[in-house]
């Protein structure tokens, strides 16, 4: 896959998308775990069985290389990012204020991400952004 996707027309987004995509090879398209993948002819037959390797040596989730050995680990790593937490955040702006967040709305965002951080729950998250003050503002049309 890494060879296919390794050309100019491609290579921007799969090499964000990749790496991901290989830590989850553990599990089929039906999401059951696995160790090898199969190769089936036409006639729906076994030809081939190919070993699954899920170590991945950067996520590329944030500024320093985060490897992963399988899927439990990308889930940890994620859960541990501040992208991931700065996503969580802008995510339940949008959710909560039912629009794309603003650049007005970094510091709720910032102060949210700062509680997960702390180990606080994603509930926690939701009541900073709903009891924000500036909920309660209108902006002027």
């Amino acid at each position: 896959m890494h060879q296919t996707t390794n050309v100019p027309q491609c290579i921007g987004c799969h090499n964000m998308i990749n790496p991901l995509g290989f830590a989850l090879e553990g599990f089929d398209g039906f999401g059951m775990p696995r160790t090898k993948e199969k190769v089936y002819d036409a006639s729906v037959k076994v030809v081939a069985e190919h070993a699954i390797d899920t170590y991945v040596s950067d996520l590329n989730i944030a500024s320093v290389p985060r490897p992963a050995t399988d899927a439990s680990a990308l889930v940890r790593e994620i859960a541990n990012s501040d992208r991931a937490r700065l996503c969580m955040g802008r995510k339940i702006i949008e959710y909560n204020r039912e629009r794309a967040p603003a650049a007005a709305d970094g510091c709720v965002v910032n102060e949210g991400a700062e509680l997960m951080l702390e180990g606080s729950s994603v509930l926690d998250f939701f009541l900073v952004s709903a009891t924000a003050e500036d909920i309660f503002w209108k902006a002027a049309k």
